[in-house]
């Protein structure tokens, strides 16, 4: 195994000498376009929520439309909900235990 090692030494060398080089030039003088295009979707998040701010901005509303009969015939249909009974005091705690 070392007689193999000794003789491969100028090619273990030379990867070794890629791999340095490939690392630096990573490291050093490639741009980052993942970065690029990062910062150009950031830019795009909130321009659709703008778009509904600004358009919500120019609504009005009519106030004859709460004195129309249409309106004022609307019923309730809403349930009262009774109070229920509360559950344990740590529901994480050994049954029996409350």
């Amino acid at each position: 195994m070392l007689k193999s090692l000794a003789k491969n030494k100028s090619v273990l060398l030379a990867i070794l000498l890629i791999i340095l080089v490939f690392f630096v030039y990573n490291s050093f003088f490639k741009t980052d376009l993942a970065n690029f295009t990062l910062d150009q979707s950031v830019k795009n998040i909130g321009a659709d929520i703008v778009k509904t701010y600004s358009n919500l901005q120019s609504v009005t509303l009519d106030q004859k439309l709460f004195s129309s009969p249409g309106y004022i015939n609307l019923a309730d249909f809403s349930v009262s909900i009774s109070s229920q009974p509360v559950g344990r005091t740590n529901p994480f705690d050994l049954i029996g235990r409350d």
